[in-house]
């Protein structure tokens, strides 16, 4: 039987591989054999919450938008 942390990572790589996000998955990896052995405190479940939020918020999976410069506005208009 795993302890509570152990399942919410192994859920967040679960989902992150069914919804082909490839680098998440390996980071949850990752993170899970860290904790397995001690290297790093368990936070699965701190993780799994803001992931969740993040989601929610349509932010996820989104890459920041470079701001115009007036220049560049302007070069649009012509």
């Amino acid at each position: 039987m795993a302890c509570k942390e152990c399942s919410e990572r192994r859920k967040l790589a679960r989902d992150a591989l069914l919804r082909s996000a490839i680098g998440e998955t390996a980071a949850h990896v990752a993170k899970g054999a860290a904790e397995m052995v001690g290297l790093k405190r368990k936070t699965a479940t701190a993780d799994r919450k803001k992931a969740e939020a993040k989601r929610e918020s349509g932010a996820a999976g989104q890459k920041a938008s470079p701001a115009e410069t007036a220049q560049e506005k302007d070069q649009w208009m012509k």
